[in-house]
């Protein structure tokens, strides 16, 4: 059985310094490799890495950033494979 007692917390939430990295979320320090590649991390990780007009509050409605993160991948994929 698994248990959602995960406490997700934002830079601005564990601090009052106003930084550029305040939206992002606190990735916990994991003790090994492997534990560092788990999907919670790594979730956290790709999230953070995200532009932050995608990563909008203000406007965070599921389709629309699903439509924002689909079209963030095409570019990137068409500009790696030019």
């Amino acid at each position: 059985m698994l248990v959602n007692d995960v406490d997700i917390q934002t830079a601005d939430q564990r601090h009052n310094h106003r930084t550029r990295a305040r939206g992002n979320y606190i990735i916990p320090i994991s003790r090994t490799i492997l534990g560092s590649q788990n999907f919670y991390i790594r979730g956290l990780s790709l999230y953070n890495s995200l532009n932050q007009t995608i990563k909008n509050k203000n406007t965070f409605f599921l389709n629309l950033f699903k439509s924002r993160i689909k079209e963030y991948f095409y570019d990137s994929y068409y500009e790696a494979n030019k």
